[in-house]
């Protein structure tokens, strides 16, 4: 079995780099501190020397970039209710107390 090379670690890097900046990725306004991340953990993990835990860093780079691509498939109002207050706002204030309300309403019915 082949060491994993810095330039698999390169490839990961540059294709998570691609998908973040791309029009495709879900959570446009992530998009400053995703690329931060994924710059940051390369830097971090730039001078690894242990073969084993460079491979198992690589293995799970794809897994959790495969995990963020798959999120293009989500419809965009689910993403909205998933993530409420986590970035820019999706819905106005007033509506805000109207859709607890519902949902609360909903809760007590089960």
């Amino acid at each position: 079995m082949t060491a994993p090379s810095n330039a698999s670690a390169l490839h990961l890097y540059r294709n998570a780099m691609r998908f973040v900046c791309s029009k495709e990725f879900p959570f446009r306004y992530m998009q400053r501190k995703m690329k931060y991340n994924i710059r940051d953990l390369y830097d971090i993990y730039r001078d690894e020397k242990d073969e084993e835990k460079v491979k198992l860093l690589i293995e799970r780079g794809y897994q959790d970039l495969e995990t963020l691509k798959a999120w293009m498939f989500v419809e965009p109002n689910v993403i909205k209710k998933i993530f409420r207050g986590f970035g820019e706002p999706t819905i106005p204030l007033a509506e805000l107390g109207k859709e607890n309300r519902e949902l609360e309403e909903e809760n007590q019915q089960i």
